[in-house]
């Protein structure tokens, strides 16, 4: 039990620096460029985003269950 905490833990903080970089790249978009370049590279951010906020919820769901 003491396993599946901290690796729900271990895996949210890991999700939580990916999130931080995910925003940097969002930051990093230069706006003079192609505005359907920046589209699809925002698109592409905000997805992962998505994806790592999913897995951020179930890290908790599980501290809530076994924590």
């Amino acid at each position: 039990m003491d396993i599946l905490i901290r690796d729900a833990k271990d895996k949210r903080d890991k999700l939580m620096q990916e999130i931080t970089l995910l925003e940097k790249e969002i930051d990093d978009i230069d706006c003079t460029d192609n505005k359907a370049k920046n589209y699809n590279i925002l698109k592409d951010v905000l997805h992962k985003h998505q994806l790592y906020i999913k897995h951020i919820r179930l890290c908790y769901l599980l501290l809530e269950l076994y924590g």
